[in-house]
C-alpha cells in the first residue's frame, strides 16, 4: 500500500486500498519534480469532473494562483462563472463581449527584441495556416511578414515612449495586414498573403482583429470555441496558446503560479503548428512556475507521436480513469504497474482509477454524492442533467 499526504495540498479522493485521503500539492518540488500532468479516460469516465474538482480546490486553497482553461467543447462555463471567472467564447456571435488580440502588448516587457522575435514566429504560423489553401509559404513570405511585424511594433513603441502615460492601442492582425499592403504595394507574394488574411481582418473570422478586452490579472479565464468550424479551429487554438503563453510570462514577473488546463488536447496534437506551440508552452510553463494539465481520452492518443509521447513522459502527475480493456503493455509505456493495479483502470467505475505522483501510484476513488451541490455544478453527463431538469 502506497500513501501520499502532503501538508498544504488538495484532495484527490480516497485510496481504494487503505481508505485514507490522498492529499498532494503539485507545486511542492520535494515530492514531485514538476507539476505538469495528464488526465486520461474514456468518454463518460469522469475526466472533466475530476479536472473541475481540482480547479475548485485550486481556486479556494491557492488564492494568488491563476487558472486558465482551454475549453473546445464548452463544458466549463458554469464552473468558471461560479468562481467569478471570465468565460471567453471565441465565436462570431453578436453577443460576444470578450475579445482576444494575439498581437496585444503586455504592460511590462523586459526584452523587446525577444518579444519581436516571438511575435514574428507567431505571425509566421498564423499566415501559414491561412495559406493552407494551396499557396506556398517560402522565404519570400517569411521576409515580408518579418518586416511588417517589426515595423508595426516599432511604430507602437515609438508612440509609447513619447507618451508613456497615454494608452496606446496595441497592433492587431488588421495592423499587420495594413502594414504589409503599405510596405509591399506591388509585391506578388504580399498580394497572396493579403488575399488569404482578408478572412481574418474583415471576413467571417475577424473576431481576432479586435482590441484585447480581457486583462492579464483575471484570476480565472476560460477560452471556448465550440461554435467554430474546422477551418477556423486551428487558428483559434494557435491564438489561444499565444495568449496563454503571454499570461504565463506576465504572472511569472508578479510571482504568480499559473494552472493551465487543456481539454481535448488531442485536437491540438492533430495539427503540426498547434502541436509545436503546445510543446513550447509546456516547456515555458514549467520554467515559469506554472502547471499544465492535458485532458484526453486514450493513452494510445499520446503514444502515437514521438513528440506527444515525450511531453507525457516528462509529466510527474497522471490521472488514469477507465480505459475500457487496456493492454498492460500500453499502460507500462507511461508508468510501471502490476497486474493488480491494471485492474483498477480496466472497465473502472466512473470517477475511479489510478493516480500517479512521481514514483507513487495509488488506486483512487474520487466520487461524491449526487445530491452534493458540487456534483451538480461539475456534472457533464447529458442524460443525468436532462433527468434533473425534468424532476425539477
Amino acid at each position: 500500500v502506497q500513501e501520499i499526504n502532503v501538508k498544504g495540498g488538495i484532495c484527490y479522493g480516497i485510496n481504494q486500498v487503505s481508505k485514507n485521503l490522498i492529499i498532494m500539492d503539485r507545486k511542492n518540488t520535494r515530492y514531485i519534480k514538476n507539476g505538469n500532468g495528464f488526465v486520461f479516460g474514456d468518454s463518460g469516465s469522469g475526466k472533466s469532473f475530476q479536472v473541475k474538482m481540482e480547479i475548485g480546490q485550486v481556486a479556494s486553497f491557492y488564492p494568488k494562483d491563476h487558472i486558465i482553461i482551454c475549453d473546445p467543447m464548452g463544458e466549463y462555463k458554469d464552473v468558471v462563472e461560479a468562481l467569478n471567472g471570465v468565460y471567453i467564447n471565441m465565436s462570431q456571435s453578436s453577443k460576444n463581449t470578450h475579445f482576444v488580440n494575439p498581437f496585444h502588448v503586455p504592460d511590462n516587457i523586459i526584452d523587446r527584441e525577444r518579444f519581436y522575435d516571438e511575435k514574428c514566429e507567431f505571425a509566421f504560423a498564423i499566415v501559414e495556416q491561412a495559406l493552407k489553401n494551396g499557396a506556398d509559404f517560402t522565404n519570400r513570405e517569411v521576409r515580408i511578414i518579418d518586416v511588417a511585424v517589426r515595423k508595426m511594433y516599432n511604430e507602437y513603441f515609438e508612440k509609447k515612449d513619447k507618451n508613456p502615460k497615454k494608452k496606446i492601442e496595441s497592433p492587431t492582425i488588421k495592423t499587420m495586414y495594413d502594414m504589409i499592403a503599405k510596405v509591399y504595394p506591388d509585391n506578388e507574394s504580399a498580394k497572396v498573403i493579403l488575399e488569404n488574411l482578408e478572412v481574418l481582418t474583415e471576413g467571417t473570422f475577424s473576431i481576432f482583429s479586435n482590441q484585447q478586452t480581457q486583462q492579464e490579472d483575471n484570476r480565472i479565464t476560460a477560452y471556448a470555441f465550440p461554435d467554430l468550424g474546422q477551418r477556423m479551429r486551428p487558428i483559434a487554438m494557435l491564438i489561444m496558446i499565444e495568449t496563454i503563453t503571454s499570461i504565463i510570462k506576465y504572472n511569472q514577473k508578479n510571482d504568480i503560479a499559473t494552472w493551465v488546463y487543456i481539454d481535448e488536447i488531442h485536437e491540438l496534437w492533430s495539427d503540426e503548428y498547434s502541436l509545436n506551440a503546445v510543446e513550447r508552452m509546456w516547456r515555458e510553463v514549467r520554467k515559469r512556475g506554472g502547471l499544465c494539465t492535458g485532458i484526453t481520452q486514450h493513452l494510445t492518443d499520446a503514444l502515437e507521436n514521438p513528440s506527444t509521447k515525450s511531453v507525457v513522459n516528462n509529466c510527474e502527475y497522471i490521472l488514469l480513469l477507465d480505459q475500457g480493456i487496456c493492454e498492460k503493455e500500453i499502460i507500462n509505456e507511461l508508468f510501471r504497474v502490476s497486474d493488480t493495479q491494471t485492474e483498477f483502470v480496466n472497465n473502472a467505475s466512473k470517477g475511479t482509477g489510478l493516480i500517479r505522483f512521481s514514483e507513487i501510484i495509488i488506486p483512487f476513488d474520487n466520487t461524491i454524492d449526487k445530491d452534493n451541490k458540487l456534483y451538480r455544478l461539475y456534472n457533464t453527463d447529458f442524460h443525468e442533467m436532462v433527468k434533473e431538469k425534468e424532476e425539477a
